[in-house]
């Protein structure tokens, strides 16, 4: 893998940190990059994403965390692929075959918030790979989405066993209790190149 796509994968999505200001300019642009296209046409395909509350929400919220790459799948095949404003730079390369990046949206007092105090967080999962991804091939450990200290480390405690988890689907609105003492977010089955984006509520029994 080269620095270049490493450096790409461990930037945490842009709907994690976007400016409001850029997203005029952001609709007016296919595939959510930068390059021209009629504007009424990437306007309305854009639309449904931009004025998503809950996307909005997850972008502007900021406890001290602007998103991190918490699980990392195995590289797939070597492929195409495409950099420069008009995709004019083709070059050879894997890509993981999939990647959860995380944001913690609260805890603590202020704006530099405590990962012990969070009681919500937002996590998206992305399928890279042209392929359809079984339910559970994606996971990610929540407490690596909530930024929590090990169990292990000096000084950690683990008192959150018996914590309930909330998942509310950002795009339609679905809710599905999680099991926190599992320790594990499963993510459903990924369709090719497709992703998976939920905030995350836990609450202490």
């Amino acid at each position: 893998m080269t620095q270049r796509t490493r450096t790409s994968l461990l930037c945490p999505p842009r709907v994690f940190a976007f400016s409001l200001p850029q997203l005029p300019r952001a609709i007016s642009l296919p595939n959510y990059g930068w390059g021209a296209c009629p504007f009424p046409r990437s306007y309305d395909r854009a639309w449904p994403i931009v004025s998503n509350v809950q996307a909005v929400r997850v972008n502007q919220m900021y406890a001290g965390d602007a998103g991190r790459l918490v699980a990392i799948g195995e590289l797939g095949p070597s492929q195409d692929l495409y950099h420069g404003a008009g995709c004019e730079c083709v070059y050879q390369d894997r890509l993981p075959r999939w990647a959860v990046f995380a944001k913690r949206l609260d805890g603590g007092a202020g704006d530099a918030g405590s990962a012990e105090d969070a009681s919500e967080a937002a996590a998206i999962a992305i399928n890279f790979s042209n392929d359809t991804l079984p339910a559970a091939h994606v996971v990610a450990q929540l407490s690596d989405i909530f930024g929590d200290a090990s169990p292990n480390a000096e000084g950690a405690t683990d008192t959150r066993m018996a914590w309930k988890a909330i998942e509310t689907e950002v795009w339609s609105g679905q809710v599905r209790e999680l099991d926190w003492g599992a320790g594990a977010w499963q993510v459903p089955a990924l369709a090719a190149r497709s992703s998976f984006f939920v905030t995350i509520k836990r609450t202490n029994g």
